[in-house]
């Protein structure tokens, strides 16, 4: 990833140093999973976690380079109870995190298989359809 920052026009640094961020946790963010909003005049304001566990608010914007971003500016996010959505804490968090950094892409990949199999269909059914559909395939005879 193409990483630039915004320098400040006193100190001639990244705008972030000043924030008491580092560049390697800050670029850690807008890849990582998280919490991605829209900001002021098309920028995005993302929440994420460093490797560390570090959380912080990086504001960046989107560059021509489909790989790159533009760094606004960072700081550590203040994390309480009160911005988590009601019945969530930490620990619900951080199951929720690793239930699906632990994902692999098998069934993804199983479902894209389906949909470019010759003859085949996928489709959603209604939970309660879904004994009537199996029978309904169990009398069908094989092609």
């Amino acid at each position: 990833m193409d990483v630039r920052f915004y320098l400040d026009p006193d100190t001639h640094q990244p705008d972030i140093h000043g924030h008491g961020v580092t560049d390697e946790e800050v670029e850690q963010v807008p890849r990582g999973p998280g919490e991605d909003l829209p900001a002021a005049r098309d920028s995005r304001m993302k929440l994420g976690q460093t490797a560390a566990g570090r959380y912080l608010q990086v504001v960046f914007a989107a560059v021509m380079d489909p790989d790159g971003v533009f760094i606004i500016t960072a700081e550590e996010a203040a994390m309480s109870e009160q911005w988590y959505p009601s019945g969530w804490d930490e620990d619900r968090v951080r199951e929720v995190l690793a239930h699906y950094e632990d994902q692999t892409d098998e069934p993804f990949a199983e479902i894209e298989a389906t949909r470019e199999a010759e003859g085949m269909t996928p489709m959603a059914v209604p939970t309660e359809l879904v004994p009537e559909v199996r029978a309904l395939l169990a009398r069908k005879p094989s092609a």
